[in-house]
């Protein structure tokens, strides 16, 4: 998955949770939401590879929400990237960055 240009939400259609999967990378120089609204279910963003968030993007992670990744690299290489986490978890194996 690549954000490189205007903002993403993912949410949850009704009161069922969402799962969203990816087996690669996620390229983030933009901005990504996960956000659950009041009555709605859960959101899960898995990413099975690499999530990088640099060139000034950012990822928004609210009540309800959760992101795995098995790398997490925020701001590397001279870049910037912000990550918010307002009640929700991100979970990461290794990377590298400013946490």
């Amino acid at each position: 998955m690549f954000i490189f240009n205007g903002d993403v939400t993912f949410n949850a259609s009704g009161a069922a949770s969402a799962l969203y999967e990816m087996d690669d990378d996620a390229l983030i120089t933009s901005d990504l939401t996960l956000s659950q609204a009041p009555g709605l279910g859960d959101v899960t963003l898995d990413v099975g590879d690499r999530m990088q968030i640099i060139g000034g993007g950012t990822v928004s992670v609210f009540q309800g929400s959760d992101v795995t990744a098995a790398n997490l690299d925020l701001a590397i290489s001279s870049s910037n990237g912000t990550m918010i986490v307002d009640g929700g978890t991100v979970t990461r194996g290794s990377g590298s960055g400013v946490l």
